[in-house]
């Protein structure tokens, strides 16, 4: 009884590194790496498997998937990337949403995706494309005078 107990009250181990910190688990089970603009997070389970995520501020995060498009001239303002091919982006742009919308319309299926539903309301632009197993959903919004882009990627797992 008293080994279950010290085992359910893991320790972990917090390191300092020139890039940031890292929280660790002693068994391995979980590490957290990363400061205030990059993070990767690794949880292991034995129900799950390998869980991985990456953030990254102001660029796209590694993995980030090839075949999104990304709208030039935007900023990334932050990108994420999970599990495979799931990933989410915010970016902004100085052009009217309306130029930025063609952009994806043209560039959509040069990258593979069916263009499939949109919906365009008075501040907001959204549009979807599909891809084998994945979805695209791209939002587009008027901010003062800026356009922001956000971008979700997510695959549809085949159910067994």
């Amino acid at each position: 009884r008293e080994t279950q107990e010290r085992s359910a009250r893991q320790k972990f181990s917090v390191t300092k590194t020139p890039e940031g910190i890292v929280v660790a688990s002693p068994d391995g089970s979980l590490r957290i790496a990363g400061n205030e603009k990059t993070a990767h997070i690794k949880i292991k389970s034995d129900e799950t498997g390998e869980v991985e995520m990456h953030y990254q501020q102001e660029s796209l995060a590694p993995g980030f998937p090839a075949d999104i498009p990304i709208y030039k001239p935007a900023v990334v303002k932050m990108s994420q990337c999970f599990q495979g091919r799931n990933a989410i982006a915010t970016l902004s742009t100085s052009d009217n949403m309306s130029k930025v919308a063609q952009f994806y319309r043209d560039n959509l299926s040069e990258k593979g995706f069916t263009v499939g539903e949109e919906v365009t309301l008075r501040d907001l632009i959204l549009l979807q494309g599909t891809k084998d197993d994945s979805k695209l959903n791209i939002s587009l919004r008027q901010h003062q005078n800026d356009t922001v882009i956000n971008l979700a990627l997510t695959e549809q797992k085949a159910q067994p």
